[in-house]
This record gives C-alpha cells, structure tokens and sequence, in this order.
C-alpha cells in the first residue's frame, strides 16, 4: 500500500462533562475549541481544535477532540470509546487516535488480511450549525479498541469533504510528539506495520516505547506552556523536563 496514503488525523481525548471539560482544558492551556457538534445516532458531542504538527512538512490537517456522552441522546447498544464508563470518569483521558486515509476499504482489507482486524467501514455524520459533515470509519462490532485504544482507528473524509481543520482558527497549539507505552512495546511496533503504518514509525509521527502500564501520550506546546496529554490527564511540563 502507497506510503502516502496514511495521516496522522486526530487524537480523541474522552472528557466526563464536554462543556465542563472544554472550559477547563481551555483555561489552563489556552487552546480554544471553537467548533464541534453531535455525532448522529452514537450517543456523543465533541468539541475540536487544530493543531499544528511539529514537522512543518506535513499536511497540518490535524486536530485534538475532546468527545463525551451526550445528555440529549442515550447511548448506543455498545458504546464506543469506553463511554459507558463516563459517570465515573473524573478526568480526561487520551483515549485513542486516528489515522486518515483516501481509501479506508482498501487500508482495512489489508490489514485484515495482515492479522489486525479493524472492523466495518461505516458511514458517520456530525451536526454543526450550518451543515452536515460526513465521513467514514473504522468500528469494530462490539465497539472495542485496538489494544485498548493504543492502536489507531482508520478515518476516510470522502475526499470532497472538508477537513474539519481546514476551517479552525490558528489556535497557538503544535503537536510535538505521540508516545504509545506498552510493555510489550516490539509486539505494538509489528501491529502498527501490519496496519500499514510503518511510514508513519519511520517518520517519527508516532513512537512507541516501554511503558509498565499502557499509554497514550502526546506532547502539546500550546499558548501557556508545554503539557502532556495522557491515559491520566493533563499535566503541565516545568522548564526541566
């Protein structure tokens, strides 16, 4: 499969209260999150805001979402992305991450038939103000992560669809690393070349590393500092580290 076929689309970060959560992660790093909306049907309501990649010569389409349960609509049978827990989430959490792609069958075939099983292709949708955003993605039946969430799910924007970035405001906010930890960190590295992403190893968009317990980090330099934005919450770097 074409080694420019795969990019680093967005990271999903779960938050227990979305407007609650927004204010907060806002507040204390000075990223803003001007848009967002409800994904029909799957029980959730985001907020997104785009971020900068810290190599220059990617395509920076890139965004950061916080996602939670939306109390206008119940969840579905099998909620994704661990939300059934939310009552008793208390912090935000990185949850997982998504790779885009221009052809998401194709990128699932093949990874299917490498052994890592990604699940249907289905067609999504948000509801913002003046329109209807549509695209399609990877969800497994039950709607499970890959290891957890350590792994990435596939997003396809249709091509004739706007980026949601495309539209976001600077916010002042860069990406500047992604760490998956695990302990078993070669058996992560193989999943991710089985997925086809060995490019993106190669490139240094994602790392993977030992860990004693599994993680998700990305390193943020925003407006009011450097954080790390993890399994465990937002953590503001000192000068040190």
């Amino acid at each position: 499969m074409s080694r420019a076929l795969f990019r680093l689309d967005h990271l999903v970060t779960v938050v227990p209260n979305l407007l609650a959560s927004t204010a907060m992660f806002e507040s204390q790093t000075g990223i803003l999150f001007p848009s967002g909306g409800e994904h029909t049907g799957m029980g959730t309501w985001n907020r997104v805001s785009g971020v900068d990649h810290s190599r220059r010569e990617l395509d920076r389409r890139l965004y950061l979402e916080l996602i939670a349960r939306n109390p206008k609509e119940p969840l579905t049978q099998h909620p994704w992305l661990g939300l059934d827990r939310a009552p008793t989430l208390r912090e935000l959490s990185l949850i997982t991450w998504a790779v885009r792609t221009t052809d998401i069958e194709k990128a699932a075939a093949s990874a299917r038939k490498a052994g890592v099983v990604m699940g249907s292709v289905l067609p999504m949708s948000r509801a913002m103000p003046d329109k209807t955003l549509n695209w399609k993605l990877t969800l497994r039946d039950d709607r499970s992560m890959l290891e957890g969430g350590l792994l990435p799910f596939f997003i396809d924007w249709l091509g004739n669809e706007a980026h949601p970035a495309a539209s976001l405001a600077e916010s002042g906010s860069r990406l500047l690393s992604l760490r998956i930890l695990h302990a078993e960190p070669e058996r992560i590295r193989k999943n991710l070349i089985s997925m086809g992403l060995e490019s993106l190893l190669d490139a240094g968009d994602v790392q993977v590393q030992y860990g004693d317990s599994p993680d998700l980090v990305a390193r943020i330099q925003a407006p009011k500092g450097t954080f790390d934005l993890s399994r465990s919450g937002l953590k503001k770097l000192t000068q040190s580290q």
